[in-house]
């Protein structure tokens, strides 16, 4: 009874075994590439941990450890992209550029996530530790999303002149070129937009070229503006103590406002949209390129 006992623990050992050389033997780093290239980046993730978990070599784990963490920023998970990252930033190196290239990509989260201020401090990180083209080309696109169009084109220039690969110098020189003729895209500003709506109601929205916003606008204070001087009318009349003036003036005052507003909003919006339909997908294929 013990020998059968002593043979099924062996078995189921001998099983847990295979299974475990299996797993590692299907964690082919190929594999994972082409997964990240097809943008099935959660199977590649899985590949990536299943190699950093077999790993023995500190410096070729990094490298996995920094494969997942790229993974997930490209997947749009930057905050597991962040806590996975945060090791490589720290401590000491074992791999050349890892620290660099960790400190890129959490750049592009903070830059995804709407911290300028933060992406820029994680990008001269970067450039501290050798990432010098890869980050002039990222804070190239900081200061184009800010409109700082000269300040752009040189960082681009600076970035496709010593690009570590040809995908990178192309990217940068497009948009370099976009950047110089930045000063062309068509604006609208937002205080001209509010200061029209506040004499016309609707006229800050028309001149953003938001013609149904506009007639929504006009409509809305218009008819309380409206109903106010027909309240107001009835309860001087009858005596009334102009309760209803006063809540029909309260509405208008709202939508007056909400009305000025959105007007400077609007104009965000269409300078926005403008700025992206100049840059076009360049940005995009920057930022979603692996490294």
């Amino acid at each position: 009874m013990a020998l059968h006992r002593h043979s099924l623990l062996a078995l189921a050992a001998i099983a847990v075994a295979m299974a475990h050389g299996t797993a590692h033997a299907d964690a082919d780093p190929a594999l994972a590439v082409s997964l990240v290239r097809e943008r099935d980046y959660f199977r590649a993730i899985s590949v990536y941990k299943e190699l950093a978990f077999h790993e023995r070599d500190a410096a070729q784990r990094s490298r996995w450890i920094y494969a997942i963490g790229q993974a997930y920023r490209l997947s749009g998970r930057c905050d597991l992209a962040m806590d996975v990252l945060a090791p490589l930033l720290h401590g000491s190196e074992p791999t050349p550029n890892v620290t660099g290239r960790a400190y890129l990509q959490v750049g592009l989260c903070d830059l995804s996530l709407g911290s300028s201020a933060q992406a820029v401090v994680s990008l001269e990180a970067a450039r501290v530790r050798g990432e010098g083209a890869r980050a002039d080309l990222f804070r190239g696109i900081v200061d184009f999303r800010g409109e700082r169009w000269s300040a752009a084109r040189g960082r681009f220039l600076a970035a496709a002149r010593d690009a570590p690969d040809a995908a990178t110098a192309r990217v940068a020189t497009d948009l370099a070129d976009r950047a110089a003729h930045g000063e062309s895209i068509p604006r609208r500003s937002p205080w001209l937009a509010g200061a029209l709506s506040a004499v016309l109601p609707g006229a800050g929205q028309a001149y953003a070229g938001h013609w149904f916003d506009a007639l929504q606008a006009f409509g809305f204070v218009g008819a309380f503006g409206i109903a106010s001087l027909v309240a107001y009318r009835y309860e001087s009349t009858q005596g009334e103590p102009f309760v209803l003036t006063g809540l029909a003036l309260g509405i208008t005052g709202v939508f007056y406002g909400a009305n000025v507003l959105g007007a400077a909003r609007t104009t965000r919006y269409f300078n926005a949209r403008q700025r992206d339909l100049h840059e076009g997908d360049l940005v995009r294929r920057a930022v979603e390129t692996p490294f």
